[in-house]
Protein backbone atom coordinates (compact mmCIF):
# COMPACT_ATOMS: atom_id res chain seq x y z
CA UNK A 1 0.00 0.00 0.00
CA UNK A 2 1.15 3.51 -0.71
CA UNK A 3 1.66 6.15 1.90
CA UNK A 4 0.36 9.68 1.95
CA UNK A 5 2.70 12.51 2.80
CA UNK A 6 1.08 15.74 3.90
CA UNK A 7 2.95 18.98 4.39
CA UNK A 8 1.40 21.62 6.63
CA UNK A 9 2.54 25.21 6.40
CA UNK A 10 1.83 27.42 9.39
CA UNK A 11 3.19 30.68 10.67
CA UNK A 12 4.64 30.92 14.16
CA UNK A 13 1.60 33.03 15.10
CA UNK A 14 -0.74 30.19 14.04
CA UNK A 15 1.22 27.67 16.09
CA UNK A 16 1.32 29.96 19.13
CA UNK A 17 -2.43 30.60 18.90
CA UNK A 18 -3.20 26.88 18.61
CA UNK A 19 -0.87 26.03 21.51
CA UNK A 20 -2.56 28.69 23.67
CA UNK A 21 -6.02 27.30 22.86
CA UNK A 22 -5.01 23.72 23.64
CA UNK A 23 -3.41 24.78 26.93
CA UNK A 24 -6.53 26.75 27.89
CA UNK A 25 -8.75 23.72 27.20
CA UNK A 26 -6.43 21.38 29.15
CA UNK A 27 -6.36 23.74 32.15
CA UNK A 28 -10.14 24.19 32.09
CA UNK A 29 -10.59 20.41 32.08
CA UNK A 30 -8.23 19.94 35.02
CA UNK A 31 -9.89 22.69 37.04
CA UNK A 32 -13.46 21.58 36.37
CA UNK A 33 -15.04 20.20 39.49
CA UNK A 34 -17.26 17.27 38.63
CA UNK A 35 -20.44 16.80 40.62
CA UNK A 36 -22.04 13.35 40.64
CA UNK A 37 -25.84 13.46 40.59
CA UNK A 38 -28.21 10.48 40.73
CA UNK A 39 -31.90 9.62 41.16
CA UNK A 40 -31.70 10.03 44.96
CA UNK A 41 -30.69 13.69 44.50
CA UNK A 42 -33.51 14.45 42.02
CA UNK A 43 -34.66 17.11 41.56
CA UNK A 44 -31.13 18.55 41.72
CA UNK A 45 -30.88 22.35 41.98
CA UNK A 46 -27.67 23.48 40.28
CA UNK A 47 -25.36 25.14 42.81
CA UNK A 48 -23.37 28.33 42.27
CA UNK A 49 -20.19 26.22 42.40
CA UNK A 50 -21.30 23.60 39.84
CA UNK A 51 -19.60 23.58 36.45
CA UNK A 52 -19.85 19.94 35.35
CA UNK A 53 -22.59 17.49 36.32
CA UNK A 54 -22.16 13.76 35.71
CA UNK A 55 -25.67 12.34 35.96
CA UNK A 56 -26.45 8.67 36.67
CA UNK A 57 -30.05 7.76 35.84
CA UNK A 58 -29.72 4.02 36.57
CA UNK A 59 -32.50 4.09 39.20
CA UNK A 60 -34.83 6.60 37.50
CA UNK A 61 -35.15 9.89 35.64
CA UNK A 62 -33.17 12.79 37.10
CA UNK A 63 -34.39 16.38 36.95
CA UNK A 64 -31.75 19.12 36.87
CA UNK A 65 -33.05 22.57 37.83
CA UNK A 66 -30.88 25.29 36.30
CA UNK A 67 -29.91 28.48 38.11
CA UNK A 68 -30.87 31.87 36.70
CA UNK A 69 -28.76 32.67 33.63
CA UNK A 70 -27.93 36.01 35.25
CA UNK A 71 -25.74 34.03 37.69
CA UNK A 72 -23.29 33.93 34.79
CA UNK A 73 -22.29 30.32 35.28
CA UNK A 74 -21.18 28.09 32.38
CA UNK A 75 -22.33 24.51 32.99
CA UNK A 76 -21.93 21.14 31.28
CA UNK A 77 -24.22 18.13 31.90
CA UNK A 78 -23.44 14.52 30.88
CA UNK A 79 -25.60 11.39 31.21
CA UNK A 80 -23.10 8.72 32.27
CA UNK A 81 -25.14 5.50 32.26
CA UNK A 82 -26.72 3.29 29.59
CA UNK A 83 -30.20 2.96 31.14
CA UNK A 84 -33.39 3.97 29.34
CA UNK A 85 -33.99 6.68 31.97
CA UNK A 86 -33.47 10.34 31.13
CA UNK A 87 -31.82 13.49 32.39
CA UNK A 88 -34.36 16.30 32.21
CA UNK A 89 -32.78 19.76 32.39
CA UNK A 90 -35.27 22.47 33.35
CA UNK A 91 -34.79 26.21 32.82
CA UNK A 92 -35.19 28.62 35.73
CA UNK A 93 -38.62 30.30 35.85
CA UNK A 94 -39.49 31.91 32.52
CA UNK A 95 -35.95 31.52 31.15
CA UNK A 96 -35.12 29.18 28.29
CA UNK A 97 -32.49 26.69 27.24
CA UNK A 98 -31.84 27.80 23.68
CA UNK A 99 -35.53 28.68 23.31
CA UNK A 100 -37.03 25.69 25.16
CA UNK A 101 -38.27 25.36 28.74
CA UNK A 102 -36.46 22.04 29.13
CA UNK A 103 -34.05 19.68 27.43
CA UNK A 104 -33.74 15.89 27.71
CA UNK A 105 -30.66 13.67 27.51
CA UNK A 106 -31.47 10.03 26.73
CA UNK A 107 -28.27 8.39 25.50
CA UNK A 108 -25.18 7.33 27.44
CA UNK A 109 -22.50 10.05 27.35
CA UNK A 110 -24.92 12.56 25.83
CA UNK A 111 -23.51 15.93 26.85
CA UNK A 112 -24.78 19.47 26.63
CA UNK A 113 -22.94 22.65 27.58
CA UNK A 114 -24.76 25.85 28.47
CA UNK A 115 -23.41 29.38 28.20
CA UNK A 116 -25.41 31.99 30.14
CA UNK A 117 -26.88 34.97 28.31
CA UNK A 118 -29.53 37.51 29.23
CA UNK A 119 -32.50 35.58 30.72
CA UNK A 120 -31.54 32.38 28.86
CA UNK A 121 -28.89 29.77 28.32
CA UNK A 122 -27.35 29.16 24.90
CA UNK A 123 -26.33 25.62 24.03
CA UNK A 124 -22.70 25.42 22.94
CA UNK A 125 -21.43 22.90 20.45
CA UNK A 126 -18.52 20.70 21.53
Amino acid sequence: MGSILTTVYATSTDVTTLTTRVTTIENATKETARTAVNFAASPYAVLATDTYLEVDTTNGNVDIEMRAAASGRYIRVTKVDASANQVIIIADGSETLDGDASLTLSLRYATVAFHPSTAKYIIEAD
